[in-house]
């Protein structure tokens, strides 16, 4: 517990400051707190700093720089796309590297992740591959929280990939995470299978089913449902890139190489994929796309693709689906929005003016 004179008013004061004009991110003040007083600060007791600065008038929340672009950005796309719960824009910089970029989402998911704990008695997040939500998993800061129940978004079996391909396993993210939650035994959700042992789809669909079938693979299958935030990957089904590296941040379809290629993929109509649920350009899946064990894959209305729409579209589960994505994959964020696929999106301030211009 930390010492009550953090909540006398000079303090709350220079924290309402540090917050609302001067854009400090809460997990800085409480590094910043807690390197001043050697105590330990947890984000909520930043959130009862805040909250409590608001109630005795301290502060208004009338500054300047709510009216920032990317918080009117913020605000008109909440307002085009009604289902989004909620739109979290970063400035973009001249010259910024994506790298550069994926650390910054990554910081502003894990401000967001601290508030979804803060409000909630049990957490159950499922998370998926790639670079950008290891970026997340990294920017979270390790201490325990025993009402997180972290959950694989999908089972991955692979072998060698090609010489050009990488990507980083939603086990290795959902372990990540775990790790920075207080490694609490048993709130790490997973089953581990076998690389395809065919190059056929009628092939690959057996196998799939019947791994589906065993006992210990349904049993974390069924447990997917309780997830209530899901921290999905978005990518390309086929990405353009100058380097390897870049293409491997853009689209996880090098795990599907040499039984599918990205071109045989986009003329089949594929332009994206969720948590590696691909979609077309109306947000909808085909049975011939599904590749991999995912969440809702034993439930024939929840399967692939649908399980995040019905997360997002009923209101009364009150779920989130957050995506964090942005510069380079505005025709596929375009076709996930429009087709309510998530409803919590974190992305750079280019690309949040290219979708509001072009939806």
């Amino acid at each position: 517990m930390v010492d009550p004179r953090f909540f006398e008013e000079a303090n709350l004061r220079r924290v309402a400051k540090w917050f609302y004009v001067e854009e400090l991110t809460k997990r800085f003040i409480r590094e910043r707190l807690q390197e001043e007083s050697g105590q330990r600060v947890e984000i909520r007791n930043i959130d009862t700093m805040l909250l409590k600065a608001r109630r005795q008038g301290i502060v208004v929340i009338d500054f300047p720089e709510k009216h920032s672009p990317q918080r009117l950005l913020e605000d008109q796309l909440k307002d085009k796309f009604d289902h989004l719960l909620r739109v979290i824009v970063i400035p973009t910089k001249d010259g910024q590297k994506y790298s550069e970029l994926l650390m910054r989402w990554g910081e502003a998911a894990a401000e967001y992740f601290e508030e979804l704990v803060s409000e909630s008695k049990e957490l159950h997040v499922g998370i998926s591959g790639g670079e950008t939500l290891l970026s997340f998993a990294n920017a979270v800061t390790e201490f325990p929280r025993k009402q997180v129940h972290i959950h694989t978004a999908a089972f991955i079996g692979r072998g060698r990939l090609p010489d050009k391909a990488s990507h980083v396993d939603p086990l290795v993210n959902a372990t990540m995470l775990w790790t920075k939650c207080g490694r609490v035994p048993g709130h790490c959700h997973y089953a581990t299978v076998p690389p395809y042992d065919a190059l056929t789809r009628d092939d690959i669909a057996r196998e799939l089913h019947d791994l589906s079938e065993r006992q210990p693979i349904r049993e974390v299958i069924l447990d997917m449902n309780k997830i209530n935030v899901a921290f999905a990957g978005l990518g390309l089904a086929k990405a353009t890139a100058p380097d390897p590296e870049r293409l491997n941040q853009l689209t996880m379809t090098g795990l599907l190489e040499p039984m599918i290629t990205p071109d045989t993929l986009a003329k089949e109509g594929a332009m994206g994929d969720l948590a590696y649920c691909l979609f077309d350009k109306n947000g909808k899946g085909r049975k011939e796309w599904e590749f991999f064990l995912t969440a809702g894959y034993r439930d024939p209305d929840r399967r692939g693709i649908e399980f995040y729409r019905k997360m997002v579209t009923d209101k009364r589960e009150k779920k989130k689906v957050v995506v964090i994505a942005g510069s380079f994959k505005q025709e596929a964020i375009r076709a996930a929005l429009n087709a309510q696929l998530f409803n919590v999106w974190i992305t750079d301030q280019e690309a949040a003016q290219w979708i509001l211009d072009n939806a």
